[in-house]
C-alpha cells in the first residue's frame, strides 16, 4: 500500500502564539504548510499522522497471513488485523 499521493514526510508543527491557540503543520523538506490546527494541543497528533500511517502499514505487513489463520481458528488476532486494515483504509481513501 503506498502513500505516494500524500504530502511527503516528515511533518512538524509550530505554535503560532498570540490570542488564538493555533498551530501550523509544516512539511519539513519544503517548509510548505500542510494544515492549520486551531488547537495547538491537537498539532502533535496531526504532525505525527503520516508516521502513524506508515507504522500501521508496517504492522499489517508483518502480521501477514498468520492472523488470518488465527482468526479462522477463533483467535482475536484476525480482528486486530481487520482493525489495522480498516484504519489504513480510512487514512488512504477519500
Amino acid at each position: 500500500m503506498s502513500t505516494s499521493k500524500h504530502t511527503p514526510v516528515p511533518w512538524y508543527f509550530r505554535k503560532q502564539g498570540g490570542p488564538h491557540d493555533q498551530a501550523t503543520i509544516i512539511e519539513e523538506q519544503t517548509g510548505r504548510t500542510v494544515a492549520v490546527s486551531y488547537s495547538s494541543n491537537d498539532a502533535p497528533l496531526l504532525a505525527a499522522a503520516p508516521t502513524m500511517l506508515a507504522t500501521l502499514q508496517a504492522v499489517l505487513e508483518s502480521m501477514g497471513d498468520y492472523y488470518d489463520a488465527m482468526d479462522a481458528a477463533g483467535d482475536e488476532g484476525g480482528g486486530l488485523h481487520r482493525l489495522v486494515e480498516s484504519t489504513i483504509y480510512q487514512a488512504t481513501h477519500l
